[in-house]
């Protein structure tokens, strides 16, 4: 059955929404504007986010990744991305759509504030994107505010 997402071309933020082994299934007019143009159904979330053609090498925040299955159906963590102006970090709120196979992903920039961390010291590259943020506690959409 075909879904149509077209819905969320209106959300002035990124989102992206993947099947279970990371194949792009939908990307807004927002995320398209960050990310550039991909094809729905031919690329995977790591060549995206990371233009590695091969297997991707952080699995915990990969939706094509081994540990994928071990995820909640709702998860936030940082992710740094290379995007049509530079690299940039931001938080993702991933969501798994209910009754679907797909999961949904959000993107909050949160760039400068990374790359402050990154500069004064207080927590590397690796430490950001190895963090889970709690989205249980916090209320939805606002997890970036948190960070």
């Amino acid at each position: 059955m075909k879904v149509d997402y077209s819905s969320y071309n209106r959300h002035t933020y990124p989102v992206i929404i993947f099947d279970a082994d990371g194949t792009l299934i939908y990307m807004n007019e927002s995320a398209h504007r960050i990310f550039g143009e991909f094809s729905c159904g031919k690329h995977k979330c790591h060549f995206i986010f990371r233009g590695f053609e091969t297997e991707c090498k952080n699995y915990m925040n990969c939706v094509c990744g081994r540990e994928a299955a071990c995820l909640n159906g709702k998860a936030s963590f940082v992710r740094e991305a290379q995007t049509l102006s530079g690299n940039a970090f931001f938080i993702v709120e991933r969501h798994r759509i209910q009754e679907s196979e797909h999961y949904m992903e959000y993107l909050y920039d949160i760039t400068q504030t990374a790359s402050s961390y990154i500069d004064n010291g207080w927590m590397t590259k690796y430490e950001l994107e190895n963090m889970m943020l709690d989205t249980e506690s916090s209320p939805y959409g606002h997890s970036a505010k948190n960070i």
